[in-house]
């Protein structure tokens, strides 16, 4: 009998639980697509320095080791402009979203 008090009790709760919040209807007139583009420039190929191949094999071991010192200097002056590019495109990204939520 108590169990079939508590039960219906527990079905009650939970049937009437789930109606008891009222929908807010909400009506929508106008909507804007926004478009955030980065600049042209931003996309521009960088030139990566191709590794030194002309007449390696016969120069001296101290020649190798400065062509591959230089060599390995010019690739992090390519890493060092291609991340100045992704800050720059994030900082362009997050500039036109403050744009956008200003308006």
């Amino acid at each position: 009998m108590l169990k079939q008090i508590l039960l219906i009790a527990l079905l009650s709760i939970f049937l009437v639980g789930c109606g008891t919040f009222e929908k807010k209807e909400v009506i929508v007139y106008k909507t804007n697509t926004v478009v955030i583009d980065v600049p042209d420039y931003l996309f521009e190929p960088i030139s990566v320095e191709r590794p030194p191949t002309k007449d390696y094999i016969n120069k001296t071991m101290e020649e190798k080791e400065n062509l591959l010192v230089d060599y390995s200097i010019s690739l992090m002056k390519s890493l060092i402009k291609y991340k100045t590019r992704l800050d720059s495109i994030k900082a362009h990204i997050e500039k036109e979203k403050e744009n956008y939520k200003e308006k």
